[in-house]
């Protein structure tokens, strides 16, 4: 994967066009019609044509869905390196409480030069574990009021 698409798959996704929502549709409808068990890539130019393996055909099929529904997508590398920026918008903080809660080490990061780096895969599992504990915590809450008020 070069550099620059890399850096392009980083940045924030842009709002769609409603072309862009109308064509996303229309493949869907085309999509839905095709019951064959194989997938193909055909080169516009070239014609010529490329199996592609299922697990890339259903990540194709979701994003068209998103795309559908005039959701922007961003595709961002298992083994990616983030920015604080970056990682602050993905787990929807502040980019100073994300950089308390690496200075807390409850999120892995390393440093190129200054600069603090996260890699997605950390974030990810921090980002997994809090919801956890969160649905955990929210549970607890939920038992504690039906033993307090009961069910009316």
């Amino acid at each position: 994967m070069g550099v620059e698409f890399m850096s392009a798959i980083l940045n924030k996704p842009r709002l769609l066009e409603p072309q862009e929502i109308s064509e996303a549709k229309e493949m869907l409808n085309q999509i839905k019609q095709d019951k064959c068990d194989l997938h193909y890539i055909i080169g516009s130019n070239s014609n010529n044509k490329t199996q592609i393996p299922e697990s890339l055909y259903s990540l194709i099929v979701e994003i068209l869905k998103a795309y559908a529904q005039g959701n922007p997508v961003q595709v961002i590398p298992f083994h990616a390196d983030l920015t604080t920026y970056e990682a602050a918008s993905i787990l929807g903080v502040s980019r100073p409480y994300l950089i308390k809660l690496l200075e807390q080490k409850k999120i892995p990061h390393f440093k190129v030069g200054s600069h603090r780096r996260i890699k997605y895969k950390d974030l990810i599992e921090y980002k997994e574990a809090f919801e956890k504990l969160r649905h955990k915590d929210l549970m607890q809450i939920a038992e504690q009021e039906y033993e307090l008020y009961g069910l009316d």
